[in-house]
């Protein structure tokens, strides 16, 4: 829903909403990994290229599509690096709902969530710290 409410005019909107659609494809099978759980992030990018590929490599347009998730994961194109962006800004959201629940670890998603969304069009939406 944010990709396709907050795409900017100057991005592909559909090439937006495919790598929206994709971009958690290897969490899939390897699961939402944090830093809490000690891989690098070489080691959760290698392993979730490997899920995205065993997912999607074998559908007819399996190629274009692992390319999309690519283009997310180390955003190579404008369109990748503003859903990264929503990624987190997603996180923030979230934590904000957190945060209401007493959740402890909202705080530190929100501002982990303020320091990974850099795009000033996105940060307005983000909870205050």
């Amino acid at each position: 829903m944010l990709a396709l409410l907050l795409c900017p005019a100057h991005l592909d909107k559909l090439k937006v909403l495919e790598i929206a659609l994709l971009h958690e494809t290897g969490e899939s099978i390897i699961g939402d990994l944090t830093p809490a759980d000690n891989f690098t992030d070489e080691e959760k990018s290698r392993m979730e290229l490997e899920a995205v590929d065993d997912i999607l490599r074998k559908l007819p347009d399996g190629k274009r599509l692992i390319g999309l998730w690519k283009e997310f994961e180390f955003e190579t194109s404008e369109e990748g690096k503003f859903v990264r962006q929503l990624d987190k800004l997603e996180m923030g959201l979230q934590a904000e709902v957190f945060d209401k629940l007493d959740n402890n670890d909202a705080a530190e998603l929100i501002k982990s969530a303020h320091q990974k969304v850099t795009d000033e069009n996105l940060k307005k939406f983000l909870p205050d710290i």
